[in-house]
């Protein structure tokens, strides 16, 4: 490699002197893709694969039986982009949690993804017109899991879709597209055994 080209490329360009695309560094396992690649690459989403992705609970409790039972889709939490499983990027998670909390690191199994829009939206309230529905958030994932889709995608949350039930704690399980890697401590990342 000739001088002009290794200064071309310790200032981000390339021989012709254009600007190379900025590599996001890879930070997930062998065989996955990471968050940072994933997330807020709106025309380049992937629709399926296996990622990386984690989750926040603010008490060991939870985490502990999480990690042991799988989760539980309540409602209570929230379901802002419909009802399901919500995991994100680490940062996101931490949030999440709060200062004393614990995050999970899951394996995820993203099945045929989708990025809610304007022509999903459409399509969402022909359909609840149609079936005499409601639209709410018990509706979005009916819709979505009828149409085949098993996550929703929003900003830096992917939601693995999973309808909520009334009696939640009956319906707890393992879901086969999430797998929990690890759990560990927000204050200082320490790994917890489960």
């Amino acid at each position: 490699m000739g001088f002009i080209a290794q200064l071309l490329g310790a200032f981000g360009a390339n021989s012709k002197g254009k600007a190379k695309p900025k590599m996001r560094q890879q930070v997930s396992a062998p065989g996955t893709r990471s968050v940072a690649r994933m997330i807020n690459r709106s025309s380049t989403v992937p629709r399926r694969g296996v990622v990386i992705l984690y989750h926040g609970t603010p008490n060991l409790a939870n985490a502990k039986s999480i990690a042991k039972h799988g989760f539980m889709v309540t409602g209570a939490n929230g379901n802002a982009l419909g009802d399901g499983i919500y995991l994100a990027d680490l940062g996101t998670a931490k949030a999440y949690a709060g200062s004393s909390g614990y995050w999970l690191k899951c394996r995820v199994n993203l099945g045929k993804t989708c990025v809610w829009d304007d022509s999903l939206s459409k399509r969402y309230g022909s359909w609840c017109r149609r079936k005499g529905v409601t639209a709410n958030n018990a509706a979005k994932t009916a819709f979505l899991l009828q149409n085949g889709y098993h996550t929703l995608q929003s900003g830096n949350v992917v939601v693995v879709l999973r309808p909520c039930y009334s009696n939640p704690t009956a319906y707890k399980r393992k879901d086969p597209r999430i797998r929990i890697v690890s759990v560990h401590s927000v204050k200082d990342s320490a790994s917890i055994k489960v």
